[in-house]
């Protein structure tokens, strides 16, 4: 794989295997100390009792002869997907049952829908969730062309011919949500040349106004929208999510057809937790979250705010992404040697000096995290980071992203 923009291949330096991999080795080799760990994107709040109640009854069901049932449907439990449907009609779109597929949460359907056709050209926002440019390689996609700058995704879609786009909004890593305008036109031009968008949309519920893109004919016949309930829900041990795509859309029978093929449904206790999500009304509960990670979000920020660093998101996604000046690479380092604190460096999403911050901890972690955060950035400025990273052996080599970049497979 020739790459030719910031992005690395991270088939086997994995962004988050490795922060994961140096949070390990830092416990081991400091036993006595604790982690405060803002790096992988996993939650830390419990599934909500209710909930597991529901999953507790479901795995007891099985247990006994006149409850038990064998393999899922293939496409998910009907009275899921129904529920589904209805929950889009609340937000202004309507879905048919059969455009409703459930998925082990969003990952294996972003892969799925990658490996589907012979695409020629990838679109890849820059940053983005790293697994996107894994998914051109592992699918052997020719080209992927990396843009970021928002005003250019149509220019940039139709210079190289994209006929494949990964969108994904609210934002990982940014905690931003794209603008209604950039989407409509790239719909527009990806209807028009019959391409593909795969929307991967896992931080909707952050997002008071998120809309389907399911409301306009161009998005009906060229967008797949990935949903998960990891984050909602607490799932990421439990992995349920879901995937909507309209009939119209060149991938509809393969995507049916695959799901056929390669699984035999998903896991019957994950979907009655996940039926019982929309059974039991849980908006309550998804408020009371989303508000507990944005709270997290602000502690977070603030050291950076007060020291004059700049930063986006916490709002419509439970990230915020910080530009810190430096090698984002060094400074995550640093941070975690000198002060115990794991973040991930923006190299991973394609972005130098840069870090992401994960706000999906207990509000413990996130007070812990803050202050010394702000403890070390006042005794480690940037000077002495960018005197450590001349100093010091690099353990990895950097992307120099931001712009628009083109990388061959």
């Amino acid at each position: 794989m020739l790459v030719k923009s910031g992005y690395r291949s991270i088939i086997g330096d994995y962004v988050f295997a490795k922060t994961d991999e140096r949070v390990r080795a830092f416990k081991k080799n400091n036993p006595k100390i604790k982690v405060i760990d803002l790096g992988v994107g996993d939650v830390k709040l419990p599934i909500p009792k209710s909930i597991a109640r529901k999953m507790k009854k479901s795995a007891y069901d099985l247990s006994r002869t006149e409850t038990f049932s064998g393999y899922p449907p293939d496409y998910g439990f009907l009275p899921l997907r129904k529920a589904i449907c209805e929950y889009y009609k609340t937000l202004g779109c309507e879905v048919e049952i059969d455009e409703v597929f459930i998925t082990a949460g969003a990952k294996p359907a972003l892969a799925d829908l990658a490996s589907l056709a012979e695409f020629d050209c990838a679109f890849l926002p820059v940053p983005s969730y790293p697994l996107y440019a894994e998914l051109c390689a592992a699918y052997k996609i020719k080209t992927a062309v990396f843009v970021g700058d928002e005003s250019d995704y149509v220019k940039k879609a139709k210079e190289n011919n994209c006929d494949l786009c990964f969108i994904c909004t609210p934002c990982n890593p940014t905690g931003e949500k794209l603008g209604y305008k950039p989407f409509i036109d790239l719909c527009e031009y990806e209807d028009a040349r019959g391409g593909v968008i795969v929307l991967d949309a896992a931080y909707a519920f952050f997002d008071d106004e998120y809309t389907p893109p399911f409301v306009t004919k161009e998005a009906c016949s060229t967008v797949c929208e990935v949903r998960t309930f990891s984050k909602s829900l607490s799932f990421t041990g439990v992995r349920c999510g879901f995937t909507v795509i309209k009939k119209q859309n060149p991938l509809y029978g393969a995507f049916k057809k695959l799901l056929s093929l390669k699984y035999n449904g998903v896991n019957i206790t994950a979907q009655r937790a996940a039926l019982a999500a929309f059974s039991y009304n849980m908006s309550a509960e998804f408020y009371a979250r989303r508000e507990y990670y944005r709270k997290n979000a602000e502690v977070l920020a603030a050291p950076f705010v007060k020291r004059g660093y700049g930063f986006s998101g916490g709002v419509y996604a439970p990230y915020i992404f910080v530009n810190v000046g430096v090698s984002g690479e060094r400074f995550a380092l640093d941070l975690l040697e000198k002060s115990a604190v794991c973040v991930t460096p923006g190299e991973g999403f394609g972005a130098e000096n840069s870090i992401r911050i994960s706000c999906l901890c207990t509000s413990d972690a996130a007070d812990e995290g803050a202050l010394r955060i702000g403890e070390f950035l006042d005794r480690h400025g940037k000077e002495t980071i960018v005197e450590q990273t001349h100093k010091r052996d690099e353990t990895s080599q950097t992307g120099k992203v931001i712009g628009n970049s083109t990388t061959e497979y």
